[in-house]
């Protein structure tokens, strides 16, 4: 018997509750041993649990043919029929899997105790107003800030570390040069071995931006028909705008401002760079975790520049006013801006 079809059956042998304790350990070797593997293994369990679709008896290459079908449409509706893949014949399902199965990697046979390894996801989130600090498993740290969402596996694999970011955060990543550091966010990729850098990315923008710190870092498109794949260098940044998918690269040499923006608000600096009204309103509300609500007709040519280093909501509002004359009421959680 060949290694290929050796996980094949080990696979049908755990889905189906038959595996015995060695032939377990030899699945959780073969998750943790690529991130691809662990990808598949956690699409098959998904759809192990899945009846198919199929009202009458079909040969067994349809059978394959759907499956395979059924397993690349992950949005597609997954209605329940009279053939189940948990009750066809053993060699069926081996050969069954041998198609779902992308990437089949020998796996080493060791005799030591079962780690079952955790195929669990961590989600951390922050609401509006407030931010936080963590470690990653890998004992890489992250700070996230408010109205930002990061997920990623209870334990890295061995041959990758990814992430999943909605928001944005600043990274501070361990060196691993077996094992790259991804975050995902939308269409790109922000891949690293070990660096400083920050990834901003709310869904609600139109702009996604990452800017370097230290190390060094590639951003990858994966929007198809554009992709693209660019380098960046410490004190560099780049700038993606949705709408027009193009870039647009930044540095703290000819862009301090945007820069420092990107890098400094996890020590607590509030950066207004020529920032217009609905920008102002968006970056405290998300900062300071208030509901802002607009009254009179304010001067849309705001331009507002200034820095705030942990200051509070009323002292940066007295500052604000006096320079864009509104007045302003301020009662716990809800901001009221009264212009003539």
């Amino acid at each position: 018997m060949d290694k290929n079809q050796d996980i094949e059956i080990l696979l049908i042998r755990f889905f189906q509750g038959n595996a015995s304790s060695s032939e377990k350990k030899a699945v959780y070797d073969w998750v943790k041993k690529d991130h691809s593997n662990q990808y598949e293994f956690e699409k098959l369990q998904a759809f192990w649990h899945t009846d198919l679709e199929d009202n009458k008896l079909i040969n067994h290459e349809d059978q394959k043919r759907k499956i395979w079908e059924q397993y690349l449409s992950e949005g597609a509706k997954r209605r329940r029929g009279s053939w189940d893949i948990r009750r066809t014949s053993y060699g069926v399902a081996a050969s069954l899997v041998a198609i779902l199965v992308l990437s089949i990697i020998f796996f080493n046979k060791q005799e030591e105790a079962i780690q079952p390894i955790s195929l669990t996801k961590v989600h951390k989130s922050n609401p509006k107003g407030q931010k936080s600090q963590f470690q990653l498993p890998d004992g890489s740290k992250v700070w996230l800030n408010a109205e930002s969402k990061l997920s990623y596996p209870e334990h890295f694999s061995d041959s990758g570390r990814f992430v999943t970011l909605e928001g944005e955060a600043f990274f501070d990543i361990v060196t691993d040069t077996s094992r790259p550091f991804v975050v995902k966010v939308e269409d790109l990729e922000v891949e690293v071995l070990g660096t400083e850098f920050n990834v901003h990315a709310f869904k609600e923008d139109d702009r996604l931006s990452v800017a370097l710190l230290e190390g060094a870092v590639k951003v990858k498109n994966h929007k198809k028909g554009y992709e693209k794949e660019l380098a960046l260098t410490p004190g560099k940044g780049l700038t993606y705008l949705k709408s027009l998918n193009a870039f647009h690269e930044f540095s703290k040499e000819n862009d301090a401002n945007t820069f420092d923006k990107a890098i400094l608000w996890r020590n607590g600096e509030l950066i207004f760079d020529g920032t217009d009204l609905s920008g102002f309103v968006k970056e405290i509300s998300r900062w300071y975790g208030v509901s802002v609500e607009i009254k009179g007709v304010p001067d849309q040519n705001w331009n507002l520049k200034g820095t705030f280093k942990n200051e509070y909501l009323s002292n940066i509002l007295d500052a604000v006013s006096y320079n864009k004359d509104f007045e302003y009421e301020l009662d716990d959680k809800k901001l009221i801006l009264m212009f003539n």
